[in-house]
């Protein structure tokens, strides 16, 4: 293997972690969304019952 095939593999490796994180960070962003979202349902119920 060449310096540069070395290189390439570990910046693929980087991509790859980055990647993984990313999702994860929108698995997270989507959660916090459906909690966000089932509050202000409950606020809009308790608006249109006051």
């Amino acid at each position: 293997m060449s310096k540069r095939d070395v290189q390439i593999a570990q910046l693929q490796s980087k991509l790859r972690k980055t990647e993984k994180l990313l999702q994860q960070e929108r698995a997270k962003n989507l959660r916090w969304r459906e909690v966000i979202n089932k509050l202000i349902e409950r606020f809009q119920l308790i608006i249109e019952k006051g």
